[in-house]
């Protein structure tokens, strides 16, 4: 395995999660939302709305249950908006793991207010976001192979993009978005672990604008600001410039560490990873790295062999005045929270009714966007938090969804 390694693109599995010890609690603060356009929260308040195959999906302004007819606000569409799959039927089988269509695709603001933008008769999982909104990239899967697809949500329309089997990276370019990264392989050595990887990036036509090949072209990173992006190298990360894809400098795995892995952009040229301690014990931190220096600068402080619950911390994002991290957990995912003077968090956040700790989706500005299973039915919610006034609006809840937030950077 690379030392430099990116996390597989796939949900954990549920009966992971449920090893999590968690508890169903609304912290201070609870606040239900006002001025939606909708009843937010209750699936079956969305009118039914003819479902239509991918590429034939309704225009912008289709009102998503009776919010405004005249369309989404485009020009306000920015950080702390969503794109959110969802269905309003409730998923089959006995663990309700299994999401059944027609599946709607609304446009949700940061105080709750939706707009249908689209449809889809099979389930797609949503994977990254343009910072103006008006596309979304996923993976849908159906009895076939996964395939990689994009939804215009100004238009409704989708569009194939590339096929989704083997799939390693798949990110819009930054800042724009205008392209798209896919990273693929088909290889596997003996120990499991993935052999070859082609990293292409694809204009909105399907050409090929960029291509890398080897053993050493996953775990694609682009930074914030466009200039450049990362992979993992044998020995470290290697960094390459956006325009050309040469590689302008090798670093070196920061001190201390022996892996690093699950990296997304901070700000500018400076990327968040989350590296292994080294001797091995498997607890982890996050690190900031500036791609255009090489400088790493460590964010989290881990304590190696202090079993809290957690193995130390695996994200984390900037928030005003501070960050907030996600601990690092055996399996599933770990709590939430805003990060000491000491590098480590000394409170979790709460989250209504959440069954185990919830996958933050997004960030923007101090305010933190969860999904997560209702503890007192099989729904799913998608949760906005104040990570300072721990103010919490429920924006969706629904059988199943796959939600997607627009950032900051």
């Amino acid at each position: 395995m690379h030392p430099v390694r990116r996390r597989l693109l796939a949900l954990l599995p549920g009966a992971c999660a449920a090893l999590l010890l968690a508890a169903c609690v609304t912290p201070a603060g609870h606040a239900t939302p006002a001025g939606h356009a909708t009843p937010v929260g209750h699936a079956t308040s969305v009118a039914p709305v003819p479902t239509t195959a991918p590429g034939a999906g309704p225009g912008a302004g289709v009102p998503a249950g009776g919010t405004d007819a005249a369309g989404p606000p485009w020009a306000q569409v920015g950080p702390g908006w969503s794109v959110v799959v969802h269905t309003s039927v409730p998923s089959s089988g006995a663990d309700h793991a299994d999401p059944v269509g027609p599946f709607a695709v609304d446009l949700v603001s940061p105080s709750g207010g939706r707009w249908r933008v689209g449809t889809s008769v099979v389930q797609v999982d949503l994977r990254d976001i343009t910072s103006d909104g008006a596309h979304v990239l996923g993976v849908r899967t159906d009895a076939n192979r996964p395939e990689v697809v994009e939804l215009d949500t100004r238009t409704g329309r989708w569009r194939d993009v590339a096929p989704g089997d083997g799939l390693t990276d798949l990110a819009y370019t930054r800042p724009s978005g205008r392209q798209v990264w896919v990273g693929r392989t088909t290889a596997y050595r003996s120990d499991g672990s993935t052999g070859a990887t082609t990293l292409l990036r694809l204009d909105r036509t399907g050409g090929v604008t960029l291509r890398l090949e080897g053993s050493d072209a996953g775990g694609l990173v682009p930074t914030a600001d466009g200039l450049l992006f990362t992979t993992g190298g044998p020995d470290g990360v290697e960094v390459h410039d956006n325009a050309t894809g040469a590689v302008v400098r090798t670093v070196g795995l920061p001190a201390g560490h022996r892996s690093c892995s699950d990296a997304h952009a901070w700000s500018g040229s400076v990327l968040a990873m989350t590296c292994t301690l080294d001797p091995a014990d498997d607890s982890t931190d996050v690190l900031l790295l500036d791609a255009s220096t090489g400088t790493w600068t460590p964010l989290t402080h881990a304590l190696p062999g202090v079993h809290d619950g957690t193995m130390g911390y695996r994200t984390a994002w900037p928030v005003p005045g501070g960050a907030l991290a996600v601990a690092q957990v055996g399996c599933g995912v770990g709590p939430s929270g805003l990060l000491g003077p000491d590098g480590r968090v000394g409170r979790w956040l709460a989250w209504p009714g959440a069954d185990a700790s919830p996958d933050i989706v997004g960030v923007a500005g101090s305010t933190a966007y969860a999904q997560y299973v209702d503890c007192s039915s099989p729904a799913q919610r998608l949760v906005a938090q104040d990570v300072r006034t721990h103010r919490v609006t429920t924006l969706l809840t629904a059988p199943w969804m796959s939600a997607v937030v627009v950032g900051d950077r």
